[in-house]
């Protein structure tokens, strides 16, 4: 197989794995000895850097990944951070808050009982409180009441 051809056969495996692939595999897929592999990966890493493409080689130890240009980084966060959560219906809104409700009372009642520390228990309660997070955005689902207590209550 041709260099420019093995380059490209490369980019596309890199690209359609989207993980770290050992050399060894790659000289596998493309029928070469990994020496040669590994020279194929050196040169299209070249080649993007050289034409500034968004795209770049990482090697790690003897494995490749492809990845995004750093200097794309802050463009690639603020379309991730635009993602729109997937909406939920009212019924299934109200099961998750019932749910999410029972589990963080249990597991916060077992972890009082285990380690006798209170405070370490609320600690660990607040961090189990992110996996509800979103529910407090979707919708009047908690309501604190006067002794401090969070009461998780079905959607309206």
């Amino acid at each position: 197989m041709e260099q420019t051809n093995r380059e490209s056969a490369l980019e596309a495996i890199l690209f359609a794995l989207g993980e770290p692939v050992e050399e060894e595999r790659l000289a596998q897929a493309l029928a070469c000895t990994p020496q040669e592999a590994a020279e194929a990966c050196q040169a299209l890493a070249q080649r993007y850097v050289q034409t500034d493409a968004g795209l770049r080689l990482l090697r790690m130890e003897h494995r490749w990944q492809m990845v995004s240009a750093p200097q794309y980084g802050e463009r690639i966060q603020t379309l991730l951070a635009r993602k729109k959560p997937d909406k939920l219906s009212p019924a299934a809104l109200e099961t998750l808050a019932l749910v999410a409700s029972d589990i963080v009372r249990r597991v916060c009642l077992f972890y009082k009982l285990l380690s006798g520390k209170p405070r370490r228990a609320l600690r660990f309660e607040r961090n189990i409180r992110f996996f509800i997070e979103f529910l407090v955005d979707r919708g009047d689902l908690v309501m604190e009441t006067q002794d401090g207590v969070t009461v998780y209550r079905p959607a309206r």
